[in-house]
């Protein structure tokens, strides 16, 4: 499942893409790049995974770098760790 599919809902019950941006700390421009695929920085990992109550965790966020930036949620997801950490 893309990102976007898991972020959509979000983005809709906040009132739209300017609406989630103002909540989360970011432009509706940036907002719309997330949702056509672009990796969030990790501050922005860190408010939606916030603002959605740990429905959008980091490693889903950033599934490629996450367990770097983040080591200290080796623990909590290791599935989705990839192969050779």
């Amino acid at each position: 499942m893309k990102i976007a599919d898991r972020l959509l809902p979000y983005v809709a019950a906040a009132g739209g893409q300017a609406a989630f941006g103002r909540v989360i700390g970011a432009s509706q421009p940036m907002v719309h790049k997330i949702l056509m695929g672009v990796t969030p920085g990790p501050e922005l990992c860190v408010a939606i995974e916030m603002y959605t109550n740990g429905g959008l965790p980091r490693p889903i966020l950033r599934p490629n770098d996450w367990y770097r930036i983040w080591p200290e949620l080796r623990e909590k997801y290791p599935d989705l760790l990839p192969a050779n950490p």
